[in-house]
């Protein structure tokens, strides 16, 4: 299981950099009518999503890739394809034109379906962390240890957006100033930090797709 792990950590810990979902947890803990709460309820329907996105992966995809008797390639044409995806969403990242920033709305929300919705379209973290369970998938360590390993994987793709949270909940009077410096310099690198790694990562599955191949 170890092995597994080392291929798949600097996949999650790509995943979880998204600067878009940090700073918009950074928004709802700074929203008026207990806005830690609506922030966990967040963060509760981000991880259901990972939790049924990892749960298909291992159910359909790893029947399927172990049934195929060119599992191999089935692989390999499945890296390739995730890593051209991330190579998109970087280009559209770094070629997007900046747009203002939209209108606070004051109305009740549904921050769990806020969370699930937003992870859906989280395409450069969703891709990554698809390409970790596809891994976990393709080893068959059984049921004991695909479960840990996709916990696993879920915790650390959260990790990033669930901290803010987790200093809200452990330091309520000092969290808004601790945490204002780290929106203010996001919104100034974080995208650029980002697309930095999703590059690595799609060059990792992009190499890892065509040695399979051959």
């Amino acid at each position: 299981m170890t092995p597994t792990l080392a291929q798949v950590l600097p996949l999650a810990i790509g995943a979880s950099f998204s600067p878009s979902g940090l700073l918009l947890v950074i928004g709802i803990l700074s929203s008026k009518g207990k806005p830690r709460r609506k922030a966990l309820a967040f963060l509760l329907g981000s991880t259901l999503l990972l939790l049924v996105a990892g749960l298909v992966v291992l159910l359909v995809l790893r029947s399927s890739v172990q049934a195929s008797p060119r599992s191999h390639r089935v692989s390999a044409i499945i890296d390739i394809a995730l890593g051209l995806i991330i190579v998109m969403v970087v280009a559209r990242s770094v070629l997007a034109k900046k747009t203002d920033k939209p209108v606070k709305r004051e109305r009740k929300v549904p921050y769990g379906l806020v969370g699930f919705s937003f992870m859906l379209v989280n395409t450069s973290t969703l891709v990554l962390y698809i390409a970790a369970a596809k891994i976990i998938a393709e080893q068959g360590h059984g049921l004991p240890g695909s479960a840990i390993l996709l916990t696993i994987i879920i915790v650390v793709t959260m990790s990033m957006i669930a901290l803010p949270v987790l200093i809200a909940y452990a330091l309520p009077q000092r969290s808004e100033r601790m945490l204002k410096p780290v929106s203010s310099w996001l919104s100034k690198h974080g995208s650029q930090v980002a697309n930095a790694y999703f590059m690595l990562m799609a060059i990792y599955l992009l190499v890892r797709g065509i040695r399979l191949l051959g």
